[in-house]
């Protein structure tokens, strides 16, 4: 959704390759801050303008930590579809990766993130 979003800013190779519009490298259409702040937003599911707002200082708790406080509720388990998906995901190291079906809680992926890893070693 969001690489959609920045299409049309960026250029084409004459073999039809993206090309950034920031970097000038290929493969992506955009990259770095706005970029970063354009993902986070789609995934916290609100406005660039409130992720982009910054703390006096980064030990202070964010405007968006502190709106959000309270309104998470309980985690829910995950299938055994959507975990082998998210693991499926976390493994991939190329593009394109695979698709989760829905949304995965931060908690979880973290917690499956980490178990991949100790199996890794």
């Amino acid at each position: 959704e969001v690489d959609h979003r920045w299409m049309p800013a960026a250029h084409r190779s004459g073999g039809g390759i993206v090309i950034c519009s920031v970097c000038g490298r290929e493969g992506h259409p955009c990259c770095g801050l706005r970029y970063w702040t354009s993902l986070r937003s789609a995934w916290l599911r609100c406005s660039e303008e409130a992720v982009a707002a910054e703390p006096p200082s980064f030990e202070d708790d964010g405007s968006l930590q502190i709106a959000r406080e309270g309104l998470a509720g309980p985690i829910r388990d995950l299938s055994e579809g959507e975990l082998e998906d998210l693991e499926d995901c976390l493994d991939a190291v190329q593009r394109p990766f695979p698709a989760l079906r829905r949304s995965v809680p931060l908690m979880q992926a973290v917690q499956c993130a980490e178990a991949l890893w100790d199996t890794d070693d």
